[in-house]
Protein backbone atom coordinates (compact mmCIF):
# COMPACT_ATOMS: atom_id res chain seq x y z
CA UNK A 1 0.00 0.00 0.00
CA UNK A 2 1.35 3.61 -0.84
CA UNK A 3 0.22 6.34 1.20
CA UNK A 4 -0.23 9.88 -0.15
CA UNK A 5 -0.32 13.11 1.61
CA UNK A 6 -1.56 16.74 0.56
CA UNK A 7 0.30 18.96 2.58
CA UNK A 8 -1.17 23.14 1.98
CA UNK A 9 2.08 25.53 1.64
CA UNK A 10 -0.69 28.31 0.95
CA UNK A 11 0.58 30.30 3.97
CA UNK A 12 4.16 29.93 3.75
CA UNK A 13 6.59 32.24 2.65
CA UNK A 14 9.89 31.23 1.23
CA UNK A 15 11.03 34.53 -0.46
CA UNK A 16 10.21 38.31 -0.13
CA UNK A 17 10.61 40.90 -3.13
CA UNK A 18 8.35 43.18 -2.92
CA UNK A 19 8.56 46.88 -2.05
CA UNK A 20 9.83 47.24 1.50
CA UNK A 21 8.05 49.67 3.65
CA UNK A 22 8.37 53.45 2.88
CA UNK A 23 9.19 53.00 -1.02
CA UNK A 24 6.28 53.72 -3.32
CA UNK A 25 3.57 54.68 -1.47
CA UNK A 26 5.03 55.57 2.16
CA UNK A 27 3.90 52.11 3.91
CA UNK A 28 4.96 53.16 7.84
CA UNK A 29 5.20 50.48 10.92
CA UNK A 30 5.45 51.22 14.38
CA UNK A 31 6.58 51.87 17.12
CA UNK A 32 9.38 49.22 16.13
CA UNK A 33 10.64 47.09 18.13
CA UNK A 34 6.89 46.20 19.94
CA UNK A 35 6.32 44.94 23.12
CA UNK A 36 4.69 40.84 22.82
CA UNK A 37 0.96 41.51 22.67
CA UNK A 38 1.23 44.89 21.98
CA UNK A 39 -0.39 47.50 19.16
CA UNK A 40 1.22 48.06 16.02
CA UNK A 41 0.06 51.11 14.29
CA UNK A 42 0.23 51.38 10.14
CA UNK A 43 0.05 54.10 8.29
CA UNK A 44 0.01 54.89 4.75
CA UNK A 45 -0.41 57.49 1.93
CA UNK A 46 -1.27 57.58 -1.63
CA UNK A 47 -2.81 53.87 -1.27
CA UNK A 48 -6.28 55.12 0.44
CA UNK A 49 -8.04 53.32 -2.40
CA UNK A 50 -6.94 49.66 -1.76
CA UNK A 51 -8.49 47.27 0.58
CA UNK A 52 -5.64 45.48 2.32
CA UNK A 53 -4.61 42.22 4.14
CA UNK A 54 -1.74 42.27 6.64
CA UNK A 55 0.24 39.18 7.31
CA UNK A 56 2.34 38.43 9.95
CA UNK A 57 5.23 35.67 9.45
CA UNK A 58 7.91 33.80 11.92
CA UNK A 59 11.26 33.53 10.54
CA UNK A 60 10.03 29.93 9.10
CA UNK A 61 7.46 31.84 7.17
CA UNK A 62 4.33 30.26 9.21
CA UNK A 63 1.32 32.75 9.18
CA UNK A 64 0.92 34.21 12.39
CA UNK A 65 -1.88 36.85 12.25
CA UNK A 66 -3.55 37.88 9.51
CA UNK A 67 -6.44 41.17 9.74
CA UNK A 68 -8.34 42.65 7.16
CA UNK A 69 -7.91 46.72 6.54
CA UNK A 70 -10.89 48.61 4.92
CA UNK A 71 -10.26 50.56 1.93
CA UNK A 72 -11.05 53.91 2.32
CA UNK A 73 -8.59 54.04 4.97
CA UNK A 74 -4.54 55.20 5.78
CA UNK A 75 -3.97 54.08 9.45
CA UNK A 76 -4.67 50.85 11.26
CA UNK A 77 -3.87 49.63 14.79
CA UNK A 78 -2.97 45.52 14.59
CA UNK A 79 -2.87 43.95 18.15
CA UNK A 80 -0.52 41.03 18.27
CA UNK A 81 -0.64 38.19 19.79
CA UNK A 82 1.77 37.23 22.41
CA UNK A 83 4.90 36.57 20.73
CA UNK A 84 8.27 34.93 21.73
CA UNK A 85 11.30 38.13 21.20
CA UNK A 86 12.84 37.60 17.47
CA UNK A 87 12.20 39.47 14.24
CA UNK A 88 8.90 39.27 12.13
CA UNK A 89 8.20 39.42 8.40
CA UNK A 90 5.12 41.91 8.08
CA UNK A 91 3.27 41.83 4.69
CA UNK A 92 0.95 44.45 3.98
CA UNK A 93 -1.15 42.94 0.61
CA UNK A 94 -3.05 45.49 -1.46
CA UNK A 95 -4.93 45.34 -4.85
CA UNK A 96 -2.41 47.10 -6.34
CA UNK A 97 0.53 46.65 -4.15
CA UNK A 98 2.73 44.87 -2.13
CA UNK A 99 4.61 45.72 0.28
CA UNK A 100 7.11 44.27 3.43
CA UNK A 101 9.17 44.71 6.23
CA UNK A 102 10.26 43.40 9.50
CA UNK A 103 8.76 43.93 13.01
CA UNK A 104 10.62 43.32 15.62
CA UNK A 105 9.21 41.88 18.86
CA UNK A 106 10.26 42.32 22.87
CA UNK A 107 8.88 39.95 26.06
CA UNK A 108 7.46 41.78 28.37
CA UNK A 109 9.30 40.92 31.82
CA UNK A 110 8.01 41.27 35.14
CA UNK A 111 8.67 44.61 36.80
CA UNK A 112 9.16 46.19 33.57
Amino acid sequence: DILYYLVDYSDLVTGVIEEPFGQNGEMKLFPNPVKSGGKVNLSWSGMENQSWQVKLFDKQGRLIHSEAIERGTSRAFIQLPELPSGTYIVRGEGSKQVHTGTLMVETVRLGQ
